[in-house]
């Protein structure tokens, strides 16, 4: 991999976390001590929050997934994977993130998401492609080589589901959630704090919260 593929990796990471921490707080609106942000990606966004450690194996915990939308009510631990276009199917795992998923097998009260972000360069099409839970089915993933590449090969299982699906109680209002669509001007006003790293000055430590609502508009629309 070259300094400029590394380069590109790295940013594609950034922007899909920072999609995905949009979309938790569409979800966790009104509880937002259940989200904890726990990269370095979020340093951009909350300059003055110094809680974040790149090794842990995951990038997000929420302490009650109690709307089940990521797993059946438990604590999750969530590991956040980009893609520049189309989502192949596939994406590496290191082997924190391995180990992370592989201590929490024997804890039926906690499990390990991955979640996919596709088209991350172009958002007018960013969207979440696939949520995994991995805990419910170790199966689903299969790893090759020393650097675990990942390849999705189940397609419908209920440990995975894709943005058009929710398994939360209120049915399709967890989808306006999971893909909502970009508005040009807050999108725009959102990047531009975030590019030149003039991020959220309100911020929680320890959760990583801000103040306000997601810059994303509540539409849903489902791509097959």
């Amino acid at each position: 991999m070259t300094v400029e593929e590394y380069r590109k990796r790295v940013l594609n990471g950034q922007e899909a976390e920072y999609f995905f921490y949009l979309i938790l707080q569409n979800i966790y609106s009104d509880y937002e001590t259940n989200i904890n942000w726990l990269s370095s990606a979020k340093k951009k966004i909350f300059p003055n929050d110094t809680n974040y450690h790149d090794s842990l194996g995951y990038d997000f915990v929420i302490e009650n997934d109690f709307k089940k939308i990521f797993s059946d009510g438990h604590k999750c631990f969530i590991e956040v994977k980009s893609c520049g276009n189309d989502w192949d199917g596939t994406f590496l795992l290191s082997e924190n993130q391995k180990l992370k998923k592989e201590s929490l097998d024997k804890n039926k009260n906690e499990s390990y998401v991955i979640v996919v972000v596709e088209h991350v360069n172009d958002h007018s099409k960013i969207n979440l492609a696939r949520i995994i839970n991995w805990s419910k089915c170790s199966e689903i993933l299969t790893l090759k080589n020393e650097t675990f590449l990942a390849t999705f090969g189940i397609d419908d299982v209920s440990s995975t589901m894709k943005a058009s699906e929710s398994s939360g109680d209120d049915g399709d209002g967890f989808k306006e959630v999971l893909r909502p669509q970009l508005t040009n001007r807050n999108w725009n006003e959102k990047r531009s704090n975030y590019d030149s790293g003039q991020g959220s000055q309100s911020t929680n430590s320890r959760r990583g919260s801000f103040n306000g609502k997601s810059t994303y508009s509540k539409k849903f629309s489902t791509r097959h």
